[in-house]
């Protein structure tokens, strides 16, 4: 019998993917329309065309010639995004595909969920984001959009300091980048102001400030500072016990807290200043002079009515210190407790 004669099922191709056509058997074949095919006079040719196409074969055998028919319907997947926009560092920023009924999003280490439809993005850079979006033929189709970010302002506050408590002290808060919006240290209370770049310290105690700032486009940036006050001690490098009313005495100077907890210049009554020791130390280690008196001075005695209690006396009961080079440490009170201090002094004879 002449061959030909079935008309196939429609065949539905995703865009840009090729089948492989059927026709009866024969001994030559001719399709058309050619398009797409890769032999035309191939009885099971591969077929990508761009478009829905109905292609049609002429079979010839030795009984005649008859037709094959099949429709190759060209599926052409839609995927769509929502715009993309400006965001500051980190901060979500929302996207939206549509066009299917599946979704993945890529890079998906920036994406919340991104196997979402509509998902929230977080980046630290400007970033290109792609929908792949799957329909219902399993046709995948992709959409772009990119979210840009402003980059954040620039915030220094200043270096870390360390201060003579008795010395105004001032933060240095610097910004650049975007015009700022607003601007506040904290804690704001030890501040002469809290929204300017420059603020006077008026609590000197030890603290750690923290300058946070937000730009005009909504951009938050912040950086920290360590603030330290020491408390000022002169110590005298030497003295001259000769009695010509001329540094005949040696002593610590400062300014000492008080039990009261206020500071307070010179030397103090020794009742209200709990835990001060000064003490004078030989070559050899020998404890020779120490007082809990600020206003004592070391005349360059050993031991003597001015002494604390474990003073010692060296050599065969001599009560003068020779000339020479000695160490000292005194130990007085502060805000942040107990201080110590140590060094050399040199007694001139």
């Amino acid at each position: 019998s002449a061959p030909g004669g079935e008309v196939y099922p429609a065949v539905n191709l995703c865009d840009g993917q090729s089948t492989t056509l059927s026709a009866s058997d024969g001994s030559s074949w001719v399709w058309s329309p050619t398009t797409g095919l890769n032999n035309p006079a191939s009885q099971n040719p591969s077929a990508s065309p761009l478009a829905s196409t109905t292609y049609t074969v002429t079979i010839t055998n030795l009984c005649g010639t008859g037709t094959d028919e099949v429709a190759v319907n060209v599926i052409v997947p839609e995927a769509n995004v929502t715009s993309g926009g400006w965001v500051c560092p980190g901060e979500p920023f929302e996207v939206s595909a549509s066009g299917g009924v599946s979704y993945q999003w890529v890079p998906g280490a920036l994406v919340l969920q991104p196997g979402s439809a509509t998902t929230s993005v977080v980046t630290l850079t400007s970033q290109t984001f792609t929908a792949y979006v799957t329909n219902s033929d399993g046709c995948v189709a992709s959409a772009d959009l990119t979210v840009n970010v402003w980059p954040p302002p620039t915030v220094e506050a200043g270096p870390d300091q360390r201060n003579d408590w008795l010395e105004t002290t001032y933060l240095y808060g610097s910004v650049v980048g975007a015009p700022i919006d607003s601007l506040w240290w904290s804690p704001a209370d030890p501040l002469s102001c809290s929204d300017c770049l420059v603020p006077e310290i008026l609590l000197q105690e030890d603290g750690t400030f923290t300058l946070h700032v937000i730009d005009t486009n909504g951009c938050r940036s912040s950086d920290v500072v360590e603030v330290e006050f020491y408390y000022p001690l002169y110590v005298p490098s030497g003295f001259t016990p000769d009695g010509d009313g001329l540094n005949d005495g040696w002593r610590p100077e400062g300014a000492w807290l008080n039990g009261a907890g206020t500071y307070v210049l010179g030397a103090p009554n020794l009742s209200i200043l709990p835990g001060y020791r000064v003490e004078i130390w030989n070559r050899w280690g020998d404890l020779i002079w120490a007082s809990e008196d600020p206003r004592a001075y070391w005349t360059g005695g050993v031991g003597g009515p001015n002494s604390a209690e474990g003073a010692s006396f060296i050599g065969q009961g001599e009560h003068v210190a020779p000339a020479g080079v000695y160490n000292w440490k005194v130990q007085f009170p502060t805000f942040k407790g107990i201080e110590t201090r140590q060094g050399k002094l040199s007694l001139i004879r």
